[in-house]
């Protein structure tokens, strides 16, 4: 039998985060982790040029296969096995030890107001989006990347992400489709930071220019707030609110430093690093849970390996490639 693991209701939720063991989502996990079985033979691409999704290590016989997907041996070191991994991604200067610093470069609150998706008559366009609004606890952060590629040069990046408070004491509640909105008769704000923050990575998000610089592109933090949870959003380096002017088109802008030696990847997994630091050292969060989408599931993945303080982690639609070039 498969365990869902549940998340802890969050410390000063006005109320308790709905039971995913009682919610549709877990029967839809349960059909997925039985095809778990068919997926290990499942084929990508063009079939008659298509690799096998899983490589055994020999780099033999199979096309795509490269030694590096070897699995590790029973018995392996894993904490050495991370402290590798730590130093392959963040650089030999690191000591396969992730960065420790802890505060944002800067911290402001954001002028936030929130379209709640739970409010049906403005999804059925029977009352007006303005109508199931409200303003929400919204703190923009902001952490300054610096990754050296020469003694002359080096790459500075900003990461920014939003921090949003739980809502489930103060959204809009499904109501009637053909309206008027319904709230709840005594808002009860958040009395304080919940025991679980869920880092949520959005990944290459459309348009990736700064115009799409929001805090909730998809209704995904609005989701998650309104279930009980904080919750901290990160983004794609170049990409969203970490487009500054002038900024080069896709991540092959990085390849011309990492052929320098320079620790490119830094710039995708250290924001996420940052983000744990700040969360367990400085606001006192007891758990992280981290989700991602596209290219948010591939850091996902990465982030969840190099730091155990991940104690859960989704990696959505972007993590396993459909073959090991």
């Amino acid at each position: 039998a498969v365990r869902f693991p549940q998340l802890a209701p969050p410390r000063g939720a006005a109320f308790a985060p709905i039971d995913i063991a009682n919610t549709p989502m877990r029967l839809c996990l349960a059909r997925l982790w039985a095809l778990i079985g068919v997926a290990v033979a499942w084929k990508c691409g063009n079939e008659s040029a298509a690799k096998d999704d899983f490589c055994d290590g020999s780099a033999e016989g199979v096309e795509g296969c490269t030694p590096y997907a070897r699995p590790l041996p029973a018995g392996a070191d894993w904490a050495a096995v991370r402290r590798d991994l730590i130093g392959a991604l963040f650089g030999a200067g690191s000591g396969g030890v992730l960065p420790s610093r802890s505060q944002p470069d800067d911290v402001s609150d954001e002028h936030h107001v929130q379209v709640f998706g739970s409010c049906v008559c403005a999804t059925q366009g029977h009352c007006s989006p303005e109508a199931c609004s409200a303003p929400t606890r919204v703190t923009k952060l902001v952490w300054t990347i610096e990754v050296p590629v020469n003694a002359s040069y080096t790459v500075v990046l900003n990461s920014t992400g939003f921090l949003s408070l739980n809502t489930s004491g103060v959204a809009a509640r499904s109501g009637p489709a053909w309206g008027p909105a319904e709230w709840p008769e005594e808002p009860l704000q958040p009395r304080g930071l919940g025991d679980t923050l869920v880092i949520f990575h959005n990944g290459h998000e459309v348009p990736r220019n700064a115009t799409s610089c929001n805090t909730d592109s998809d209704g995904t933090i609005d989701w998650l707030n309104r279930l009980g949870f904080d919750t901290l959003l990160l983004m794609m380096p170049l990409t969203q609110c970490n487009n500054p002017a002038r900024a080069p088109e896709g991540h092959w802008w990085f390849k011309q430093f990492e052929a320098q030696g320079a620790a490119v990847m830094r710039f995708f997994l250290e924001p996420v690093v940052l983000a744990v630091n700040y969360a367990t050292g400085t606001l006192g969060y007891r758990r992280v849970v981290m989700a991602g989408l596209s290219g948010g599931g591939w850091t996902t993945t990465l982030a969840a390996a190099v730091d155990p303080r991940i104690s859960l982690s989704f990696p959505v639609a972007g993590s396993m490639p459909c073959d090991f070039k």
